[in-house]
């Protein structure tokens, strides 16, 4: 049962979060919760070496993938400190600091894939970046992983009441949590990183998340 876009949001914010390196130049802490080989963190490495080559090295990301800084909640709080200098987070997270962002967590409120891609890009899209500056965060624009898709150990989804009695994990949003409600099934939120372990523990039935992630954290694995 597909059922929504989730848009991921890069932030920064450069005034704090950077340090001077041993060459005087600035280098920047980005901590995400990806694996390397997810696609999103693939573009972040080429942005990583990118900012590298045109200022010449005197400005650097030095990246912390895979939850080494902590989750997502975590990772947000570490950036309105100044602990880290960037991070990506997902559209349920981060409308927990910044209200805007919640409708972008609700399910089918894009017509298609272009509409989707024109208003992230257009005035509605720099309107919710620039509404976290009220919270001590830049936005800097969005990175899409595809569409949101339910998947479980060991049943099929096809309409809501597929999910009656079902443990889902979900973000820890209330958006996430009371949509999960709203659709018939259990929401119960727990770190993305504790995901494969409680499929196998039996702790939940099922989840939902897009393709590149059930692929690179091997989720395929205990959910058929």
């Amino acid at each position: 049962m597909k059922h929504r876009y989730l848009a991921l949001i890069l932030l920064s914010v450069c005034w704090v979060g950077c340090s001077e390196t041993s060459q005087s130049g600035r280098e920047i802490i980005f901590g995400h919760g990806m694996s390397p080989q997810h696609p999103v963190a693939v573009a972040i490495s080429k942005l990583a070496a990118d900012v590298d080559s045109i200022s010449n090295g005197e400005l650097t990301i030095r990246i912390y993938p895979s939850g080494q800084l902590g989750s997502e909640p975590k990772l947000m709080e570490l950036l309105q400190f100044g602990t880290i200098g960037m991070t990506k987070v997902s559209a349920n997270t981060l409308s927990n600091t910044v209200p805007a962002v919640q409708p972008l967590n609700l399910p089918y409120i894009f017509r298609n894939k272009q509409h989707r891609i024109n208003v992230l890009k257009g005035e509605v899209g720099q309107e919710i970046l620039d509404e976290g500056e009220k919270y001590r965060i830049h936005g800097l624009g969005f990175y899409d992983a595809g569409s949101r898709s339910l998947y479980t150990v060991d049943k099929k989804i096809d309409t809501p009441e597929d999910l009656s009695g079902m443990k889902i994990r979900v973000m820890e949003s209330a958006v996430a949590m009371d949509l999960m409600s709203s659709l018939g099934g259990s929401p119960t939120p727990m770190s993305y990183s504790e995901l494969y372990t409680a499929f196998q523990g039996g702790i939940v039935d099922g989840a939902e998340n897009n393709p590149p992630s059930y692929f690179n954290s091997r989720h395929y694995e205990v959910t058929k």
